[in-house]
């Protein structure tokens, strides 16, 4: 219980007259009140913060027993495409390695996943996965960013004898970069650990999965076909890519540890469901400095909590981009696959080892 000024002075007061019989004038502004006064302010300015702290820390104190840690900050993904300068010259083979750098113009940096190639004869490659070098969400870049991010900057590596020059295009809006994990994750998380202790092997399963930092998602179901009964773990990668042997195998290992002895078990990555939405938001040309920031970083949000909430299994809501702002004019939002489109207001269907895999462009005009 939080004591407040009045109680801490009346409670001095009322142990002072009790306890002797010399001091007795407690009116305003007398010596004794003054200081019963001056000491009741500090000790309500501590149990107020004693208490506030309490409340912060309590919840970390029941997780430190369970070695239940908050998650690190993420990286950001996305594709770019890598395209001749000089179109006129298509003699030689253009590498680019793993680990080439690419600069922002903001000075954020991603870094190639694979070694890439522009054949001889070929004008560009397409579709080269990159990630920031650093975590956190300040590595997510839109797509026709009026403030020139996406005008990227990078020189080759001696591995292409003539250094040929290359324009650097970004494909997709570059995401996935969260910032330490919020409370919400973190106490969603330790659900799944207290299922587990709870006898749940499936909910152990995927509390010790989504520990993994390039593990998105998991989801873990039951299975009956003709050959009898198994249950399956599904994952997504952050990047949507598929698990390498050694990650494939470190999985296994973990759901084998868990486990019930003679349960079968099938450990696949999801199938996702690749859909384009291009967003453009028409925003009041005279709004001031400051307020575009805030627009953009209100939008920046909106997108990242949209695709952070993508789940395995989990059928998607499009109107949950909608984004209601004094400063926006107007709002388009066009969501398609390779069959359909879909209006603002449809919801994306997935099956239990499906997910839904975003590709955003973003246009910002003033009107």
């Amino acid at each position: 219980m939080i004591k407040d000024f009045s109680t801490v002075y009346e409670t001095m007061k009322t142990y002072i007259i009790a306890n002797q019989d010399k001091i007795t004038d407690f009116n305003e502004g007398a010596v004794i009140t003054t200081i019963l006064e001056s000491v009741a302010d500090q000790f309500e300015t501590l149990y107020i913060e004693t208490n506030l702290t309490f409340q912060d820390k309590f919840l970390e104190l029941i997780y430190s027993f369970f070695e239940h840690k908050r998650l690190d900050a993420s990286k950001s993904f996305m594709s770019v495409t890598f395209k001749r300068e000089d179109t006129t010259d298509l003699k030689d083979d253009i590498v680019i390695e793993a680990g080439h750098k690419i600069v922002s113009a903001n000075n954020i940096v991603f870094l190639t996943k694979k070694e890439a190639i522009i054949k001889s004869g070929f004008t560009s490659i397409s579709h080269i996965a990159c990630e920031s070098e650093e975590t956190g969400s300040k590595n997510n870049i839109f797509i026709d960013d009026p403030n020139g991010a996406n005008e990227w900057i990078g020189s080759l590596k001696s591995k292409t004898p003539t250094k040929p020059k290359t324009t650097i295009i970004q494909e997709n809006i570059a995401s996935g970069g969260c910032d330490e994990e919020d409370d919400d994750s973190y106490y969603n998380r330790f659900l799944l650990l207290m299922a587990g202790f709870g006898g749940s092997e499936k909910k152990s399963i995927q509390y010790e999965v989504l520990k993994i930092d390039y593990i998105k998602d998991c989801n873990v179901y039951d299975c009956d076909d003709t050959a009898g009964y198994f249950f399956k773990v599904v994952v997504v990668k952050q990047d949507y890519s598929d698990l390498s042997v050694d990650e494939f195998q470190y999985l296994n290992n973990i759901v084998d540890d868990i486990r019930a002895a003679g349960v079968p078990f099938l450990l696949e990555t999801a199938t996702y469901k690749e859909i384009s939405i291009k967003l453009t938001f028409q925003y009041n040309i005279n709004i001031d400095e400051i307020s575009y920031t805030t627009l953009k970083e209100t939008i920046q949000r909106r997108i990242q909590y949209f695709e952070n909430n993508i789940k395995i299994s989990q059928d998607v809501k499009l109107n949950e981009l909608v984004l209601l702002d004094d400063n926006i004019v107007n709002q388009e939002i066009e969501v398609s696959d390779d069959n359909n489109k879909y209006g603002y207001g449809s919801v994306i269907k997935v099956e239990k080892n499906e997910i839904v895999k975003c590709l955003f462009s973003l246009k910002l005009e003033g009107v």
